[in-house]
């Protein structure tokens, strides 16, 4: 009798595990969005271990870049050269700029042979090309916050990464043209004005 009890509880075990091993061979553990993990499928591929030092300079680098962008720091046209690259911008030609007070870099990632290069910038002012006369611009004051990027390369081949001046969005950075060029709109808005704006976000910024 005990056998026969023993059988019967075998039997069972051994038809157990024939259902779970049938599950398991049909089925995969799979990600939310529903693709099998493991499966080839893949937005992103890993930078290779020799991909970490060449980016840690690009972010550097780009972060020099972001820093010497900052209205209120002196142009330097010479560093400038060492961290951008005029010929990336479309067509020669001069965009709308911004006026940045701060920045904040979020990532470098590679893009086939580029980088690309993405940050939060708070600007106090926009430039443009004003209609009413050749060389003329205008400066729109507005405080605002935004997320860019931009494209590094190196020119030539092997050399540091480089940025783009041009944003991807199609915005350079900094102001531009003769001061007697410039009109501000509305009219009580002034140049020192902004660059007070920009230096009292910068203070809070470097408080946090």
């Amino acid at each position: 009798m005990i056998r026969q009890g023993y059988r019967c509880l075998r039997s069972l075990l051994l038809l157990c595990i024939g259902l779970l091993s049938d599950n398991c061979d049909g089925a995969q553990e799979r990600e939310p969005h529903g693709r099998a993990i493991g499966s080839r499928e893949s937005a992103e591929v890993p930078s290779s271990p020799t991909d970490v030092p060449d980016l840690k300079r690009a972010k550097q680098q780009f972060a020099h870049f972001l820093a010497r962008a900052v209205e209120s720091v002196p142009p330097d046209p010479a560093t400038y050269a060492t961290l951008a690259i005029p010929e990336c911008d479309p067509d020669g030609e001069q965009s709308d700029a911004l006026w940045v007070a701060s920045y904040r870099v979020l990532s470098v990632m590679r893009s086939g042979a580029d980088l690309i290069a993405r940050a939060e910038v708070v600007t106090v002012a926009e430039q443009h090309d004003d209609t009413t006369g050749a060389d003329r611009s205008v400066v729109v004051p507005r405080i605002r916050r935004d997320t860019l990027a931009w494209r590094m390369r190196q020119r030539p081949s092997g050399s540091v990464w480089r940025v783009c001046g041009f944003s991807d969005n199609g915005y350079d950075l900094r102001s531009y043209g003769r001061a007697d060029l410039i009109r501000y709109a509305p009219p009580g808005a002034t140049r020192a004005k902004l660059l007070a704006q920009i230096d009292s976000i910068r203070g809070a910024v470097e408080e946090m």
